[in-house]
């Protein structure tokens, strides 16, 4: 939808102006550095005391679904054809994702391991960033990847259809199985 909400104690507050077209990803880092991505003429939205287009997006044919930030820095990811954003409060910069698949979700432990993971024509994949630029990590073979999570750089968890886990080590990607999740579901979250 087109409505952020804001919790400002002791109630829940509608942010909507300055904002259009739907939204599916929203990452704060303080009540002032908070940014939302969607579909709407591909733009992303800071706020400040209110929402705003930020004109400085550059031009990306995707629809943004994921977002994960720290301080100054925010990562978005995209929902098909390979497009990340890179946003600091100087900068919006498109880079490549190192995969033309659809990426969904982003989470990092800091600004140089930030995971997002997804699929390529229903098989699972991750990226990483390094810092630098993002590239596509050698992980088990297994369908679709919905989630990611990362308590630190050493212990990070996606999780995808069929009740996949993976967990990363810091070398290596390693599969897991859920105890008393059902083979069939899907772990669409993770924390």
């Amino acid at each position: 939808g087109t409505t952020a909400y804001q919790w400002t104690s002791p109630n829940w507050q509608a942010k909507a102006m300055g904002l259009a077209g739907n939204l599916y990803a929203v990452f704060g880092t303080a009540n002032d550095k908070v940014v939302a991505s969607g579909d709407q003429n591909n733009r992303m939205y800071r706020f400040g005391t209110m929402w705003a287009n930020d004109n400085n997006t550059p031009n990306f044919g995707s629809t943004q679904t994921g977002m994960w930030g720290t301080g100054m820095n925010f990562f978005s990811v995209s929902s098909a054809g390979g497009d990340c954003l890179v946003i600091t409060d100087a900068a919006v910069n498109k880079v490549s994702c190192g995969t033309s698949g659809s990426l969904e979700t982003v989470w990092g432990a800091d600004t140089s391991n930030v995971f997002a993971a997804g699929y390529e024509t229903n098989t699972g994949i991750v990226s990483k960033y390094n810092g630098t630029m993002w590239k596509k990590e050698t992980i088990p073979a297994v369908g679709k990847l919905w989630s990611v999570w990362a308590a630190g750089s050493k212990d990070v968890w996606v999780g995808g259809e069929n009740a996949t886990l993976l967990r990363y080590d810091g070398k290596n990607w390693t599969q897991h199985t859920a105890v008393g999740i059902g083979g069939t579901e899907t772990i669409k979250d993770i924390w």
